[in-house]
């Protein structure tokens, strides 16, 4: 090896690799900027890196028996044995091999990408074939007005194109939250629709300025990336339920899904046609996805303005409703507040549109807080009857039988159903988290909790549930206080998560701290009957019979 080393340095064969490095590495640049320039596929680029790397050998062949210099290209004359060699490294060499070393690093990088990406893409090419024949997913459309305050907008089109192909029969559709978790990201389109369980992809741009409107929509078939239609419109801003209901027309054609009975009619059916109340209603929608109590306070004021605008406005009564309910959840409200704001408004969307599926489900949301049970669960099927897409309804359907029926069993499929059509929302995720820790497997409801963590690090409720499975169920109390105290960092006005922290307080012997978090919880919801169970508990504590 030494004789090797030897007389690979008497050949330059060093010296000369560097060389070839660094100019394959220029040659590779100076490609990829004039392949993008002239649009050429990826293909050929990663051709010009196999060159690059299939060049190296041969000209270490190469350098090895000839040299290069001020005569030109000449043969390397045999060694002479009494020629002394220096092996010790000078500047020159440490260079050399600095420079092959940064070559070997910036080449392997994209090799381990290109690897990587390639599994990744023959994992989503099976994952895309296996999914339902029709089957699509709403993407959010980019919003190009260049106003950060439209992206309500282009997001509202995007949620009403779904919410229209949801009702279909003959469609399977990737619910909003699980479509709308990709917004702002740079996934690739196999990707996105294994992860959502399609074939196809919907997605698009809006451009919104003064009272005009341009929407440009692509229909991508995910196995191949190729378009099945494209559409620009450029219309007034009042066009835009039009707009709306063409493209969906369009879509159904592309798909040659079949209509069934009234579905032609619901295609093209809008619940306004006051761009202000629906304007009011996109923003309602917007804050009540994100689940705080103070969204959720404003997502009711959207609401209500939307209501002012078109009294007739049958969706805006459903998110009022949802809105109330969810306050009484996760926000300061009672449940019997909640409930007689939410039942006038649920009864009042039936009435406007008696074949609204999402109403059906807020009017069993409403009817299960009265502990109508039966009733509930009638509108609950009913739900799911009118638009088998909605995956909310699947989602509170399970709740009232593990809750009032006690049949958790039979709750997780449901859950699961849910978690189908909405693979990435938290919410969904988080019922099946609590449909295992009510069935006692405890180490899949902590994984359920990490999982929503992961695809939401800002959701207060996986931590709440973590810090009830280290307190109650391992043993940890200390780490059960750690995550209670990052839900309250992230909902901090939730009562609920100021009341168990108080009680995990007790748990480790700190009164006052007890006592701080319970007087917290009294001071934000001081009806909420977990509010008096808090005060009861804590009472009991102290032996305040």
């Amino acid at each position: 090896m030494k004789t090797f080393f030897k007389e690979a340095r008497r050949r330059k064969v060093f010296r000369m690799t560097a060389l070839y490095v660094v100019a394959a590495w220029v040659a590779i640049q100076v490609a990829g900027e004039a392949f993008d320039a002239f649009v050429m596929p990826e293909a050929a680029l990663r051709q010009v890196w196999v060159g690059a790397l299939l060049g190296l050998p041969l000209f270490l062949i190469f350098s090895w028996y000839y040299d290069i210099g001020s005569q030109g290209i000449v043969r390397t004359p045999p060694a002479n044995p009494d020629e002394y060699i220096d092996l010790s490294l000078g500047k020159a060499d440490y260079i050399i091999i600095s420079v092959l070393l940064v070559f070997a690093v910036l080449i392997s990088v994209p090799l381990i990408d290109e690897i990587s990406r390639a599994k990744t893409d023959r994992q989503s090419a099976t994952s895309v074939r296996e999914a339902p024949p029709n089957s699509i997913a709403v993407l959010p459309f980019l919003n190009l007005s260049g106003e950060k305050n439209n992206e309500y907008f282009s997001d509202g089109i995007s949620e009403e194109l779904l919410n229209k192909l949801a009702h279909l029969s003959g469609l399977r559709v990737a619910a909003r939250t699980s479509s709308f978790y990709f917004k702002g990201k740079d996934v690739q389109i196999p990707v996105v629709a294994a992860q959502l369980g399609v074939r196809t992809i919907l997605e698009g741009s809006v451009r919104k300025a003064g009272n005009k409107v341009r929407v440009t929509v692509q229909l991508i078939n995910a196995s191949d990336g190729y378009h099945l239609w494209s559409k620009t419109f450029d219309r007034e801003l009042g066009d835009i339920f039009a707009i709306q209901d063409e493209i969906a027309t369009q879509v159904v054609d592309a798909l040659k899904v079949t209509l069934l009975g009234s579905e032609a009619n619901r295609l093209s059916h809008h619940s306004t046609e006051n761009i202000d109340a629906y304007n009011a209603y996109l923003l309602g929608r917007q804050r009540m996805a994100q689940r705080t109590s103070t969204t959720l306070r404003e997502a009711v004021e959207y609401f209500d303005r939307a209501i002012d605008l078109d009294p007739a406005f049958a969706l805006a009564y459903v998110g009022l409703a949802d809105a109330y309910n969810h306050l009484a959840t996760w926000g300061t409200l009672s449940r019997e507040e909640a409930l007689a704001n939410a039942e006038p408004a649920v009864t009042r969307a039936l009435q406007l549109d008696g074949q609204l599926g999402e109403a059906y489900a807020a009017l069993g949301f409403v009817l299960q807080g009265k502990h109508d049970r039966d009733g509930a669960q009638a509108a609950y099927k009913k739900a799911i009857e009118l638009n088998p897409s909605y995956a909310d309804s699947y989602q509170r359907y399970g709740v009232l039988l593990k809750w009032d029926f006690g049949r958790v069993e039979d709750a997780l499929p449901l859950h699961k159903k849910a978690l189908e059509l909405d693979p990435l929302s938290t919410s969904l995720n988080m019922s099946v988290a609590e449909d295992y820790h009510e069935m006692g497997r405890f180490e899949e409801a902590l994984k359920q909790c990490q999982r929503v963590i992961e695809i939401d690090p800002d959701f207060p409720r996986a931590y709440s549930l973590m810090a009830d499975l280290y307190w109650e169920v391992f043993g940890r109390v200390d780490e059960g206080a750690r995550w209670l105290r990052k839900a309250v960092e992230l909902d901090p006005g939730n009562p609920s998560h100021a009341r168990w922290l108080a009680m995990v307080y007790l748990d480790l012997g700190d009164l006052d701290a007890a006592t701080y978090w319970v007087d917290q919880a009294i001071a934000s919801a001081t009806d909420q009957i977990h509010t008096k169970w808090s005060q009861l508990l804590f009472a009991y504590y102290k032996g305040n019979r």
